[in-house]
């Protein structure tokens, strides 16, 4: 049996705003490391599309990491406050929980 959830897709943003510096005439350092790492849960995704099948937009589920110049964050977005929630139309949305508080 595997363990854990099958990563997805993982874009290495910071590397991509770097190569394109040039063909934005930027030349602004953001930052020294940015990914994002795209996951699906089946257990969370099926708990909160049961609740309401509009809850699929929340699927998949990210986990963001960057290290800037000034300081090193995480975040991660999905439905862990959809899950509560009876109905994404009802006003609940998933918050963006910042790892760095």
């Amino acid at each position: 049996m595997q363990r854990g959830l099958p990563v997805n897709f993982v874009p290495h943003v910071g590397d991509m705003l770097e190569r394109t510096n040039p063909d934005l005439d930027e030349t602004k350092h953001i930052y020294d490391q940015a990914e994002v790492i795209e996951f699906c849960s089946a257990t969370a995704s099926r708990a909160t599309d049961k609740a309401d099948p509009h809850n699929l937009i929340y699927c998949p589920h990210t986990i963001s990491r960057l290290n800037a110049p000034e300081k090193a964050r995480s975040s991660l977005s999905g439905p862990s406050k959809v899950s509560r929630c009876r109905s994404a139309k009802a006003g609940c949305r998933p918050d963006v929980a910042d790892a760095s508080k």
